[in-house]
């Protein structure tokens, strides 16, 4: 079902030559939310209330070129997202921004890059969508480990230093797992999908509770014959073309 929305807000952006862009409404008193309501309370045949509703809004033909920012957001215990109808239609946008809120309303926040600490410490922030392999991030790629593990979708195995693994892709649902100290640990994952093939790491910690967290540490994916060196502990990571080696 669609509804329309009338702009609320008018925006001016420049970059170059300034244009304005009329944004359109998405409150807690708007159509769509008041609809998710209802939907959360009468499943239409199913046994129980719904755990998520997906809702396409369109502006108003009234007032063309109003643009729907995508919404994320709890309602009566279960999660609703709203996409812009227009975008939901094109191929690769509208699926890609789907496929981000309904990431969130699993329990996902977004993909961070970092740099590494120390074991212990939480990683320096750089941005907030800078892991470009994940769908959580700004690619149409696959979340990594660490939130794929959080959500109960994988297992990583454990290593130590001092041994030699092997690493299948991630979308084979392998990763490994390197347990730093106090409480800090990488996961090691062999990408296939977004901008380029390789082993990706990413460091597991949480600034939000209840959302599963990772920090993308590597900007680019490490390819076979690489060395990667953890400066704080001095362990190094040896990348294969089908395994690696923690020393």
């Amino acid at each position: 079902m669609v509804f329309e929305y009338a702009p609320t807000v008018t925006i001016r952006s420049c970059t170059g030559a300034c244009t304005e862009e009329r944004l359109c409404a998405v409150g807690t008193g708007g159509v769509a939310q008041r609809f998710a309501r209802v939907a959360l309370r009468t499943p239409l045949g199913r046994s129980r209330a719904w755990d998520a509703v997906l809702v396409a809004a369109r502006p108003s033909g009234r007032y063309p070129g109003c643009l729907l920012p995508s919404l994320f957001t709890i309602t009566d215990g279960a999660s609703l997202v709203v996409i812009d109808a227009e975008l939901l239609a094109r191929n690769g946008t509208g699926a890609q921004m789907a496929a981000h809120e309904l990431g969130h309303s699993l329990g996902m926040a977004h993909s961070h890059s970092a740099a590494l600490t120390a074991p212990g410490e939480q990683p320096t922030y750089i941005f907030e969508y800078g892991d470009s392999w994940s769908i959580m991030g700004a690619a149409f790629a696959a979340p990594p480990a660490p939130m794929q593990s959080a959500l109960g979708w994988l297992e990583g195995r454990a290593v130590a230093r001092g041994g030699t693994y092997p690493l299948a892709s991630l979308a084979t649902g392998d990763a490994l797992v390197w347990d730093r100290g106090l409480g800090s640990r990488l996961w090691i994952e062999r990408r296939t999908d977004g901008p380029g093939p390789g082993v990706m790491l990413h460091a597991e910690t949480g600034v939000q509770p209840g959302y599963a967290q990772s920090w993308l540490i590597t900007p680019l994916p490490l390819q076979p014959g690489q060395t990667w060196t953890d400066p704080f502990t001095g362990a190094s990571l040896d990348i294969g073309a089908e395994s690696v080696t923690l020393r």
